[in-house]
C-alpha cells in the first residue's frame, strides 16, 4: 500500500521526534527528581485543566494558554522528567477527548514531553532545578531559558507537523514559524511569569492547595476574556449584517460600509493605531450610514440633484444613526463617529460644524474612506469616477475637507498597498466638495 508524501513526511517527523526524546530521557534519571504521588496527581489535575482550551486575545494576536504556567512551575517543584510525565499524560487525556488521529496523538504526546524535557534538562544544566528561591535575580536567566527553549522545541515540531501539508516543506514551515514567532512568543513571555509565582505560592505554608487556588482565579480570568471574546466576535458579525442588510437596500451601494470599514481599517494600521481603537473605527465604518434606514426612498435613490429640503433632509442622517445605536452600551465610542463624519477639518461639516482636533480621528478617518469609495462606485445619479479624478478631489480637500495626516497617508499609502497608484501632488481641476452633486454620502 503506497503511502503518501504528507504521510511518510509526517513518519519521518515522528520517528525523529521519539529518538530525540530518549537519548534526552536516559540523562533525565539522574537530575533531581520528586516522583511523590499526591504531587503527580495534583499537578497533573491542574495542568490538565489549563491545558483544556486556549483563550484568543485579539488585541495580542495570540491565543493564551495557561498550560505553560503549571507545566514550568511542575519543572520547579518536580524536576525534568516527573514533569514531562506529568505533560505527556496530560497530552494524552487531550488527545482521547479531542478524538486524534493515532499518528496525531502519538506525535502530540511526544513533542510535549520533548518540550518539557528539553526545557528541564538546559535548567538542570544551568543549576536551576531546582532554583534558589532567595535569590530572585538568579531566576530571569532561567525565566529567558525555558521561554526561549519551550518556545524553540515546542512550536519547531508543531510547525513542522502543519508543514507536512504545503507542498514546499521547508517554506511552509518557515512561514508558520515566522507567525508564531511573532504572536505567540509573548503568550509564552506572559505564562512564564505566572509560573514562576506559582512556584512561589508553592513555597508558602497553603504549598499545592495556594497553587490550585491561584490557578483557579487564574481559570476565572480566562473564562471572563473569553466571554468578552466571543461578545466581540457576536458585535462584529451583528455590525456587519446590519450593514448588509443596509447597503441592500441600494444596489448601487451594496457593500459600501465594508469596503469604507477596510479601507478605514487599513488607514488605523498605518497610523499604528492601539488594536482596540482600530476595532472601534473599523465597528463605526460599518455602522456609519445606519441612519441612511430614516431615509425615504424617494431622496436616497434620487436620479438627480436634491432639493434644498431633502438635502436638510439626508444630512440628519448622521445624528439618526449615532442616536440609533445610543441604547447600546459597548457601541459608546463607535455612536460618536457616526455622528461626526461627515464633519469637515475646516468646520463647514454638519451636524456640529465641529473643525479639527474636535472632530474624532475616526470620524476624520471615515469621511475620507467614505468619500473616496463614494466617488469611484456607480451611483445613481452618476457613473463612477476614475481612480485619478477621485484622488485629486480628495487631495483638494485637504485640509479643508480632510485631515492633511489622514489624506496623506490615503493617498501615500493606502492605496499604494491595496495596488492602486494615483498622481502624487496634483492640483484638482476645481475644488469642491467630495462626494459632489448634491448627495451626501
Amino acid at each position: 500500500m503506497a503511502v503518501d508524501v504528507k504521510t511518510r513526511r509526517r513518519l519521518t517527523l515522528t520517528g525523529l521526534l521519539y529518538l530525540a526524546l530518549t537519548s534526552l530521557t536516559w540523562p533525565a534519571v539522574h537530575y533531581p527528581s520528586n516522583w511523590n504521588l499526591v504531587h503527580l496527581f495534583a499537578l497533573f489535575g491542574m495542568a490538565w485543566l489549563a491545558e483544556s482550551d486556549n483563550v484568543p486575545v485579539p488585541q495580542l494576536k495570540a491565543h493564551l494558554s495557561l498550560s505553560f504556567t503549571v507545566f514550568l512551575a511542575s519543572l520547579m517543584i518536580l524536576g525534568p522528567l516527573p514533569s514531562a510525565v506529568v505533560v505527556a499524560a496530560v497530552a494524552g487525556v487531550e488527545g482521547i477527548r479531542r478524538h486524534y488521529p493515532p499518528l496525531n496523538f502519538i506525535y502530540n504526546v511526544g513533542q510535549m514531553y520533548l518540550s518539557v524535557l528539553a526545557t528541564g534538562t538546559v535548567l538542570a544544566w544551568l543549576g536551576g532545578v531546582p532554583p534558589n528561591p532567595g535569590n530572585l535575580a538568579s531566576l530571569l536567566p532561567l525565566f529567558v531559558v525555558a521561554v526561549v527553549v519551550t518556545f524553540a522545541t515546542n512550536t519547531a515540531f508543531v510547525d513542522a507537523f502543519i508543514a507536512t501539508r504545503s507542498p514546499s516543506f521547508w517554506s511552509g514551515f518557515r512561514s508558520t514559524f515566522t507567525i508564531d514567532v511573532r504572536w505567540s512568543l509573548l503568550s509564552y513571555a506572559i505564562t512564564a511569569t505566572l509560573g514562576i509565582l506559582m512556584y512561589y505560592v508553592y513555597l508558602t505554608p497553603l504549598g499545592l492547595v495556594g497553587i490550585a487556588l491561584l490557578l483557579l482565579s487564574l481559570v476565572a480570568v480566562r473564562f471572563t476574556v473569553r466571554q468578552n471574546a466571543e461578545l466581540r466576535e457576536a458585535h462584529i458579525e451583528t455590525m456587519r449584517i446590519l450593514s448588509e442588510v443596509l447597503d441592500a437596500r441600494d444596489p448601487y451601494t451594496h457593500g459600501h460600509s465594508t469596503r469604507v470599514a477596510e479601507l478605514a481599517k487599513a488607514i488605523t494600521e498605518v497610523l499604528g493605531l492601539p488594536e482596540p481603537e482600530q476595532q472601534v473605527i473599523e465597528s463605526a465604518a460599518l455602522l456609519h450610514d445606519i441612519g441612511k434606514m430614516t431615509v425615504g426612498d424617494d431622496i436616497l435613490f434620487k436620479g438627480g440633484s436634491l432639493n434644498n429640503a431633502e438635502y436638510a433632509r439626508m444630512q440628519e442622517h448622521p445624528e439618526r444613526g449615532a442616536q440609533m445605536i445610543r441604547p447600546i452600551g459597548f457601541l459608546r465610542e463607535v455612536q460618536q463617529i457616526v455622528r461626526y463624519h461627515h464633519e469637515r477639518y475646516d468646520g463647514g461639516g454638519y451636524p456640529r460644524g465641529i473643525a479639527g482636533a474636535q472632530i474624532p480621528l475616526g470620524a476624520r478617518i471615515l469621511a475620507v474612506a467614505d468619500a473616496w469609495d463614494a466617488m469611484v462606485i456607480d451611483r445613481a445619479y452618476r457613473p463612477a469616477y476614475s481612480h485619478e479624478y477621485a484622488a485629486r478631489q480628495i487631495r483638494a480637500g485637504r485640509g479643508t475637507q480632510f485631515d492633511p495626516r489622514i489624506v496623506d497617508v490615503f493617498l501615500d499609502q493606502v492605496l499604494p498597498a491595496k495596488g492602486i497608484l494615483v498622481p502624487k501632488a496634483e492640483a484638482a481641476p476645481a475644488p469642491r466638495a467630495a462626494p459632489a452633486e448634491g448627495h451626501p454620502g
